[in-house]
């Protein structure tokens, strides 16, 4: 679940003592179809098992985790904000307040491809994108035009890539993007 694990390094960059499985806690799932091969909208729930495989979730689902968890520890001084449809170097300003961004994209920034397509419960059809992948934008550098990102998908843990390969596919994957601010 890189998407929970990007959650969890957004709080913890603020102190909070969460790990990997906090937001596990408190993120819909759908682990199974229904009878009649229905998945989830992963607007709504993370599709499949982040234990195990399958698929994912997108930004509301973990904004509603977040904020699930706040509420849950009476947390009431932090809030979670969509940065969705932020141009990109829109979000340099949140790096530049000290403000982590959770950030959709591709498992090293790879190319697109259309993954398995499910029906929804109101009969429309989805397909999924992949190697959809979460990560924390923590930094950039305008001088070698890179970007810093903590990837819990990569074995280093922070890692530097160019801003155009990031851009690309954070805007193919429809700009998503999250921020937690201090009230």
């Amino acid at each position: 679940g890189c998407e929970a694990v990007s959650g969890s390094i957004a709080l913890q960059w603020y102190g909070f003592k969460v790990d990997k499985f906090t937001l596990l806690k408190y993120q819909p799932m759908m682990e199974q179809p229904t009878k009649d091969g229905v998945w989830g909208d992963p607007n709504k729930v993370f599709v499949g098992n982040p234990r195990t495989h399958k698929w994912g979730c997108y930004s509301p689902v973990i904004k509603k985790a977040i904020e699930d968890y706040f509420k849950a520890n009476m947390i009431n001084d932090y809030e979670v904000v969509s940065l969705n449809g932020s141009k990109f170097t829109d979000l340099y300003q949140e790096i530049d307040d000290g403000n982590p961004i959770i950030l959709w994209v591709t498992t090293r920034m790879q190319n697109l491809e259309k993954g398995d397509t499910w029906k929804l419960e109101d009969g429309s059809s989805f397909t999924w994108t992949l190697h959809e992948h979460c990560v924390c934008l923590i930094g950039y550098d305008t001088e070698n035009d890179t970007v810093i990102i903590s990837d819990p998908y990569d074995s280093n843990g922070t890692v530097e890539y160019p801003r155009k390969t990031v851009e690309k596919v954070y805007k193919q994957l429809n700009n998503m993007a999250l921020v937690i601010h201090k009230k």
